[in-house]
């Protein structure tokens, strides 16, 4: 089994104090961690509960959408990893706007691939993505 490194390149722009820097660094240190450990139980804690999805399917996907799509990837028993290469981040009217490249490895090999823009919401400093929009370069195929 080959891992995959997840480390990201994160530049903040000037609306990001620099305490919430280092909390959103560890919210997302933390979600790649989970997701690639326990697959779907870390998007279903991680998007809220009016999130929307776009970009992964044809159509877009509401949390519980998203997470049974997830579920089905991570239930297929290969090994999945989730890596954000380049992030992008800003801080606007209670959001954190996120954005950059993603990309989906299944059994160490590029499953998915592209570029994505997506809000974070904070709650009783529980991070959750509200919105995330994908635009694929490569198109996720489930596996079987």
């Amino acid at each position: 089994m080959t891992h995959i490194d997840t480390e990201s390149v994160i530049k903040f722009d000037y609306s990001v104090g620099a305490e919430n820097r280092f909390v959103i660094r560890k919210w997302l240190r933390e979600f790649v961690d989970k997701q690639n450990r326990n697959g779907s139980a870390a998007w279903e804690s991680s998007l809220t509960e009016t999130a929307l999805i776009e970009g992964f399917t044809n159509d877009p996907l509401d949390q519980h959408g998203f997470v049974l799509f997830m579920k089905q990837i991570h239930e297929s028993g290969k090994q999945i990893e989730l890596r954000f290469p380049e992030l992008k981040i800003g801080y606007n009217h209670f959001l954190y706007d996120v954005g950059g490249t993603m990309e989906l490895y299944i059994d160490s090999v590029l499953s998915l691939e592209g570029t994505f823009e997506s809000r974070v919401s904070v709650e009783d400093e529980l991070f959750r993505f509200a919105w995330l929009k994908l635009y694929p370069r490569m198109s996720l195929q489930v596996p079987k």
